[in-house]
């Protein structure tokens, strides 16, 4: 029975995942998630000081907009 919390894409398998600012997991490709903007610590949409609105926002941003997200650390 195969496993569907591992995430495995096999152009992805050398590239380390990025590890949650807030409880240390790592963040699948598949898990909303946000980068803070000023010291790239990556968050967890369950563990981020954002909500899934803010994540909406963020994420369909422009780079030329200038909106930038931090979080709280």
């Amino acid at each position: 029975m195969p496993n569907d919390d591992v995430d495995v894409n096999d152009n992805d398998k050398d590239e380390a995942l990025p590890i949650c600012g807030h409880c240390n997991a790592e963040i699948s490709r598949r898990m909303k998630s946000l980068e803070c903007d000023t010291c790239h610590l990556h968050y967890h949409l369950k563990c981020g000081p954002f909500t899934v609105e803010h994540h909406l926002v963020i994420t369909s941003r422009s780079a030329d907009a200038g909106l930038r997200w931090v979080c709280s650390g």
